[in-house]
């Protein structure tokens, strides 16, 4: 488990590393207008995204774990379930079409060559081989593609009215990704099309769709509301709060799609036992690295954003302190929600939470974004999340054993605390530089670590022990 969560950690940072690497790039290039209007397309599409994936992701993760052991089982499995995804994509990329036809101006061009990330998920096949947990080959060829895309951007988009070529590089090279994965297909799969069971996985596609859209309407329409009351400027400026926190919080988050077939073949067997052993690690883990994430972010926020995005982008940095402790609840709520609720069937209830998320930032959205713009979006976005993961949490507090992360979650305040501190009185040494973000960014891990290690964290230990034998085999 450990080296497919490690594999599956290195695709989703380079998933979302690279965004990161060209954006001081492009912040400057194209402009925080430029970018709002990107941001606002973009999450229109990722709605459409939703819809054609249904709960393909979740479901089909899930299925194909339970039947890794045979080729024919895999085959069945997989054809039938991806019949759905596709044919749900074919008519979503109408309807789509049929929406650019509608609006004018920039947005629709821009809007037409967004639609590439559509047939991009038309042709998304990656719950095959996360089922599989064959994670290795999906990285070494997404790389390549990943390279490419910044090569062409450096390339290509020097200037202001660029905005539609970025979009083109973007989209086209998620697609060229989503081709790569089936061209190594073959050796999991037999390509015949023969007893599929459409019928019999429709519905609980169905039912896993209803929280992804839920959870959807609030990633996405908080900038389609703060683009109606506001300006695409204050959207660009929340979308680049937003996307650093989502590239650090995948250091978390990625774990969930190595833990769920795991949580879901214990679950299978009845052995409950299990399930509470793995899930007892993942959260001390997502306490053990989110909380020094949260206070590093505040302490270095405002030079980081300094050098990182330029004085365009000042406010940024407050958008980051108040979005920052997101990071701790996305990470429980993918435990409670993805690693538990649906790896063990409990649909309703995931589909509940994310709907009861959804409800409050509509409506908070509404109330507060006319008034105070994209620090009410960020503020709602940060009570959805804690609301969110505390209903989940109550759900699944069969499986928690409060005793034993409270037992350990002392060390790791007192450890960021002191690292918080340190990067505080560091800030005071030396002006903005991201050699000096590197040196912050160093120093606070190393003294992170020292501490929760002289304080005997039980997980720390485990790990550096797993680190060393793994040495020694090799």
């Amino acid at each position: 488990m450990v080296k497919n969560y490690l594999y599956n950690l290195i695709y989703q940072v380079l998933n979302l590393l690279i965004p990161f690497l060209i954006t001081p790039y492009i912040a400057r290039v194209l402009g925080p207008s430029n970018l709002g209007i990107y941001a606002y397309t973009f999450s229109i599409v990722q709605f459409s995204v939703i819809i054609i994936l249904l709960g393909v992701p979740l479901y089909g993760n899930r299925q194909i774990a339970t039947v890794s052991d045979s080729k024919d089982k895999i085959s069945k499995v997989f054809w039938s379930i991806y019949s759905i995804q596709f044919f749900v994509g074919c008519i979503i990329l109408i309807f789509y079409l049929i929406y650019v036809t509608s609006i004018t101006g920039e947005i629709r061009l821009i809007s037409m060559f967004q639609g590439i990330f559509l047939i991009a998920s038309l042709l998304d096949i990656s719950w095959l081989l996360l089922g599989l947990q064959k994670m290795k080959p999906v990285l070494y060829r997404n790389i390549i593609i990943k390279i490419l895309s910044v090569v062409l951007i450096f390339m290509m988009v020097r200037h202001t009215d660029d905005l539609l070529l970025y979009t083109i590089i973007m989209a086209g090279s998620t697609l060229m990704g989503q081709v790569i994965l089936w061209l190594g297909v073959k050796r999991h799969i037999n390509f015949t099309l023969n007893s599929l069971e459409i019928n019999k996985h429709l519905k609980p596609v169905m039912i896993l769709f209803l929280p992804s859209a839920f959870g959807q309407i609030y990633l996405s329409l908080d900038k389609v509301i703060l683009n109606y009351y506001a300006t695409s400027f204050e959207v660009g400026l929340y979308d680049q709060a937003m996307k650093i926190i989502k590239l650090i919080t995948v250091v978390i988050t990625s774990l969930g799609v190595v833990v769920l077939p795991n949580i879901a073949k214990a679950f299978s067997v009845g052995e409950v036992s299990k399930i509470k052993k793995i899930v007892d690690v993942v959260l001390r883990y997502i306490l053990f690295i989110s909380l020094p994430l949260i206070l590093g972010i505040i302490a270095i926020s405002e030079k980081f954003v300094y050098w990182y995005l330029g004085d365009e982008y000042e406010q940024v940095s407050t958008l980051l302190i108040i979005i920052s402790p997101i990071i701790l609840f996305i990470g429980l709520g993918s435990l409670f929600g993805i690693q538990i609720l649906a790896a063990t069937g409990q649909n309703l209830k995931l589909t509940l939470s994310i709907l009861f998320g959804a409800l409050v930032s509509i409506s908070l959205n509404f109330i507060f974004v006319p008034s105070y713009g994209m620090y009410a979006t960020s503020i709602v976005t940060l009570i959805t999340e804690i609301l969110v993961a505390s209903l989940q949490l109550y759900y699944v507090r069969y499986y928690i054993s409060f005793l034993s992360v409270f037992k350990g979650l002392w060390r790791y305040c007192f450890g960021s605390l002191c690292m918080f501190l340190i990067l505080i009185f560091l800030n005071e040494l030396s002006n903005v530089s991201l050699a000096f973000t590197v040196v912050q960014i160093v120093v606070g891990t190393i003294s992170y670590i020292v501490i929760v290690f002289l304080l005997k964290d039980e997980l720390l230990r485990s790990f550096i022990k797993l680190i060393k034998s793994k040495f020694r085999k090799g």
